[in-house]
């Protein structure tokens, strides 16, 4: 319970992070974010299970569409964080079609440490999906 406290708390605080002017284009209708332990693309259970409530949303209502933004923490060489970044937002990718979400409706960005959420190096590792 209190790791699930924990996560909402820093979904929060990852939201709030983003300023004006920093997310795509247009705002989107919601967002879900979940966080990874160093050096890692595995889902938590919490992670898991709020990308599930967001597939089962897109799948509820076929005119959303999904992008799927992942970051890492500045640790690390800019390339490798690319990469992990990529890896990480594949993983949710592939969660969410693996639930019956269509590839098609996904657009999947790489940020690295690019827009650090508020410096904390645990709200850095992360993935949002933004629902568009």
């Amino acid at each position: 319970m209190r790791r699930l406290l924990l996560a909402f708390a820093v979904s929060l605080l990852a939201a709030c992070a983003q300023g004006p002017g920093q997310g795509p284009s247009s705002e989107p209708i919601a967002a879900v974010s979940v966080f990874f332990d160093t050096d890692s693309a595995e889902l938590t259970l919490v992670a898991s299970s709020a990308l599930e409530r967001a597939a089962e949303r897109m799948k509820a209502e076929p005119r959303l569409l999904g992008r799927i933004e992942g970051y890492s923490d500045p640790r690390g060489a800019a390339a490798a964080n690319i990469a992990l970044s990529a890896k990480r937002a594949a993983t949710v990718r592939d969660f969410l079609v693996a639930w019956g979400v269509a590839a098609n409706r996904l657009t999947v960005v790489a940020l690295g440490a690019e827009r650090s959420a508020v410096g904390a190096e645990a709200l850095e590792r992360r993935v949002v999906l933004r629902l568009e």
